[in-house]
């Protein structure tokens, strides 16, 4: 076996899949770090272009999960994670006029779903950090 299939955590991901799909993600954090949406006010266009950095910079961090890349990294990656789900809200607030606009509309299930993801990933990279340590 190679490196990567012995480090991975899921058996089903290959590295060519791998390789691929984290190139497209990082393209799309990069793209969204650097232009706006073509389309609406400016706090909405901000507020779409953070979150779409936000989500696919949590794919990214299950697909590197998944292929078996070192915890420490991966758990720093978190804070940008936040950041932009942070950027988000506040952009989304001044689009709707309204101060406490949630980074996740819990009463829609993709949005719930999300955030248990977020909750869930974060007590499993502190666990996995701490028994490795």
């Amino acid at each position: 076996m190679d490196e990567f299939s012995n480090r991975r955590r899921q058996r089903f991901i290959s590295e060519q899949y791998f390789e691929w799909l984290s190139g497209v993600l990082t393209g799309s954090i990069d793209t969204w770090s650097n232009n706006l949406p073509a389309n609406g006010t400016e706090d909405s266009k901000r507020a779409i272009a953070a979150s779409l950095r936000a989500n696919n910079r949590f794919a990214l961090l299950l697909l590197r999960y998944t292929a078996g890349e070192p915890i420490a990294p991966l758990r720093s990656e978190l804070d940008h994670i936040v950041a932009d789900f942070e950027e988000y809200a506040k952009f989304q607030g001044r689009e709707f006029e309204s101060t406490n606009w949630p980074p996740f509309l819990l009463g829609e299930l993709k949005d719930y779903e999300r955030a248990m993801q977020l909750i869930g990933l974060c007590y499993l990279l502190v666990w996995e950090f701490e028994r490795k340590a």
